[in-house]
């Protein structure tokens, strides 16, 4: 028997790391491809444990054994509300019941001769077949994780963007942009103010220095914003400056084809198309689960040529796979729904338009193709994901960041160094 525990550590470790570019259609896709792979472990379990079918011999014989049916058994119940009832002092009868002369062997031999040659096949593979297709759709929905051909740059695509998310100079950057435009907004207030006043011009204009000479010139400034400077050390900022060259290599790299695009939709089609065939072959044959069974065995064997057989778990194997196309028919509607996604919004094209807003950085530039739709992924997972990531698209954050650097690199030490020399 199979642990349970075995299926849901299933995918685990790869769910963690490549949480960010599933949707929560795909998030719910898996839920359900876990609820029917757990519908298909439980039949597959009673098949093994438990017995198939239990067969009797018919009595009654006949030229033509289609002639003979075991309908009766299986509208016994309908008819037993039919029965008169008893009357109020029945008699109480010994019923004795007929002897079939056959041994154990030979009961053994028709349940299993009865069972593989007269239950329907659906009837006994059903269990099978909800493990296959639960597994297929699960491969086709993480496939585009393992081909070689897209896997390597969603891998590299993850790895990038999780550290510019956990970035020092993510946080510095829009900490600084958010300073800045603070200090606009003063200059802005302060401006307006003395219009509305009518203070003289030169007035004015000293003010208005003195503001944008705290915004350009740092040697003037109070020493505010030496703890900022500080606050990313020599390390951090060469770590920030690999992360602006990898971005940049993977930009152009991903930039020129749409493969991801190509494969998620494939992926996505190939389960629409699973989808449609499960419901209509299964809807067929779920009438063909049925508890009881006529079976013909010949005669010479033991001496009864038909056979009334019960096959046990078909009732509950019916409820099942009515359940079971219910989950295909939810997770069906899913992937009908990522297809209208897909086609319906332009996933090519990504705009960085409402982060430029949000930021204030303006010269983040919007991106096209595979880079486009994995950030439009992110972006259904988590928004500020792509915000940070927006951070290391931008020429002007670089330019800081070497600026940065260059003072790590040329300390005043360092520069008073030659002046020493030279007296």
């Amino acid at each position: 028997m199979i642990p349970v525990g075995e299926f849901r550590n299933l995918g685990s470790e790869q769910n963690q790391k490549f949480r960010v570019l599933k949707p929560w259609w795909d998030v719910f896709s898996e839920y359900l491809c876990i609820a029917m792979l757990m519908i298909g472990v439980f039949g597959c379990t009673l098949q093994l444990t438990q017995d198939k079918i239990t067969c009797l011999p018919s009595h009654f014989t006949s030229p033509t054994p289609e002639a003979i049916d075991c309908g009766y058994i299986r509208n016994y119940r309908e008819n037993e509300t039919l029965l008169v009832k008893p009357p109020e002092n029945p008699i109480i009868r010994e019923v004795v019941g007929r002897k079939n002369n056959l041994d154990i062997h030979q009961y053994v031999f028709v349940n299993y001769y009865c069972y593989e040659r007269f239950v329907h096949w659906y009837a006994k593979y059903f269990p099978y077949l909800v493990v296959i297709h639960t597994m297929i759709f699960m491969v086709a929905s993480s496939f585009w994780f393992k081909f070689p051909g897209t896997s390597s740059k969603i891998d590299l695509f993850v790895t990038i963007l999780g550290k510019c998310f956990d970035s020092p100079w993510t946080t510095r950057a829009l900490s600084e942009v958010s300073e800045e435009r603070g200090e606009e907004k003063l200059v802005s207030w302060r401006r307006n103010t003395m219009t509305r006043d009518r203070i003289d011009e030169e007035e004015t204009t000293g003010l208005l220095l003195r503001s944008s000479s705290v915004k350009s010139n740092p040697e003037k400034k109070s020493p505010e914003p030496q703890p900022s400077l500080s606050a990313l050390d020599k390390k951090e900022g060469e770590q920030a400056k690999a992360l602006f060259e990898k971005v940049k290599k993977f930009r152009t790299h991903v930039e020129e084809a749409d493969l991801l695009y190509v494969m998620y939709v494939l992926q996505t089609s190939l389960k629409v198309f699973k989808f449609l065939l499960i419901i209509i072959y299964t809807a067929v044959l779920v009438p063909n689960i049925e508890v009881v069974v006529r079976c013909y065995v010949p005669p010479e064997l033991t001496g009864f040529d038909i056979y009334c057989c019960n096959h046990n778990k078909a009732h509950l194997f019916s409820k099942l796979a009515y359940c079971y196309i219910c989950f295909v028919g939810v997770y069906g509607l899913l992937c009908i729904y990522t297809l209208y996604w897909l086609f319906h919004r332009p996933l090519k094209e990504y705009s960085f338009e409402q982060v430029r807003l949000e930021t204030g950085i303006n010269d983040i530039p919007d991106v096209k193709n595979d880079f486009a739709f994995l950030l439009h992924l992110v972006d259904q997972y988590d928004a500020l994901y792509s915000k940070r990531f927006a951070v290391f698209l931008s020429e002007v954050s670089e330019s800081r960041l070497h600026q940065l650097n260059l003072n790590h690199e040329w300390t005043a030490k360092k520069l008073r160094a030659p002046l020493a020399k030279r007296q």
